[in-house]
């Protein structure tokens, strides 16, 4: 699990307004996924608030991966919502087809309670369910190209039978 904490939303008070947006990685870096297993993986977004318990729960919510230039990755999902005793309320994108490759952060279509509560953080996290499932943040210089590099150790790979072939050979 990976958090990622935010306080682009502070001071916001939870009057049930509508909002569609966008939480973008800054400076550039991306995140690099790889979900090879069909188990889920999720990006759950965390809303604190200064609430003494339960803050209500967000509407109807939708979301989908954005790719490194701002544009739809995958496929849009319905989001689980919950809130918790600790005064925060989530939602979280839960993706269960294997895919692969470069985000820039996440999109959120929702509804916030109306409960009058101030938010006071928000957290994006990114959840992986399996072993196999990898994500990496970086610029995209940071980030190497995944082709290139299993091109490379096949190379490598051929170069060193071929060589071993030639030794054994002799």
């Amino acid at each position: 699990m990976v958090s990622l904490s935010s306080s682009g939303l502070d001071d916001t008070v939870l009057t049930g307004q509508s909002l569609s947006w966008d939480l973008v990685l800054t400076h550039e870096v991306l995140a690099r996924i790889s979900v090879p297993d069909p188990s889920a993986f999720g990006t759950l977004l965390i809303v604190f608030t200064d609430a003494p318990t339960y803050p209500g729960f967000a509407g109807s919510t939708t979301g989908y991966l954005l790719d490194p230039n701002g544009g739809q990755f995958g496929e849009t999902v319905v989001a689980g919502r919950s809130d918790s005793s600790n005064g925060s309320f989530s939602t979280g994108l839960f993706f269960t087809s294997p895919f692969g490759g470069d985000i820039s952060g996440a999109h959120f279509d929702t509804t916030f309670p109306s409960t009058g509560y101030t938010v006071t953080n928000a957290e994006l996290v990114f959840s992986l369910q399996s072993q196999y499932d990898t994500l990496k943040f970086g610029t995209a210089q940071q980030l190497p190209d995944s082709s290139t590099s299993t091109l490379t150790l096949l190379v490598l790979a051929a170069f060193a039978l071929a060589m071993w072939r030639s030794s054994s050979s002799a």
